[in-house]
This record gives structure tokens, sequence and C-alpha cells, in this order.
């Protein structure tokens, strides 16, 4: 069986933002493209927050900042970016 991987996946510092209807739109983020954000203007629920403030985080990485919203809206998401920059997290808080 051979493999093909996509080639979003190739492209290290892009990820892919979720897409209007069947469209796919690749676009490359790093901390300049994302305006600075507080998770306090993400819509996140109290608890979250509270949570978030008591650990000191207090602004969202660009990829967290992309897809808490999203998520919160309920839509799909394919998100790629580095190891550690919080995508696993902004799954959880969405």
């Amino acid at each position: 069986m051979t493999v093909t991987r996509s080639p979003a996946s190739m492209l290290p510092g892009w990820q892919l933002r979720p897409a209007q209807k069947d469209s796919v739109l690749n676009t490359p983020v790093s901390s300049n493209d994302t305006p600075s954000l507080a998770f306090t203007d993400l819509g996140l629920a109290d608890p979250l927050l509270r949570a978030l403030e008591a650990a000191s985080y207090s602004t969202p990485t660009p990829i967290q900042a992309q897809a808490i919203p999203a998520l919160l809206q309920g839509r799909d998401m394919l998100g790629l970016a580095q190891t550690g920059t919080g995508k696993t997290a902004a799954g959880s808080a969405g």
C-alpha cells in the first residue's frame, strides 16, 4: 500500500483554516498573522477562563486564536502547526 501525504502536510508552518462548503484554504500562520487576543476574547465559558487564568495563560497562540472560535461554532477543522503550539488545548477548549 502506498501512503500519499497531502500537500499541506508537507508545508511546515502552514495550516488549514476552516473552509466554507467544500473548499480548502491553505494559509501560512505566524505570530505576526494573528492580532493579539486574550482568551477572554474567544467566547470561552467562565470555568475554563478561570482555569486558564489560574494556570497563568492569558494569550492564545495563533492556531488557538483561529481554531477556538470555529470549534465553538461547531465547525470541523484541520489545523497543522508545530509541536507545542497548543493544537490539543484548542481542540479541548472548543
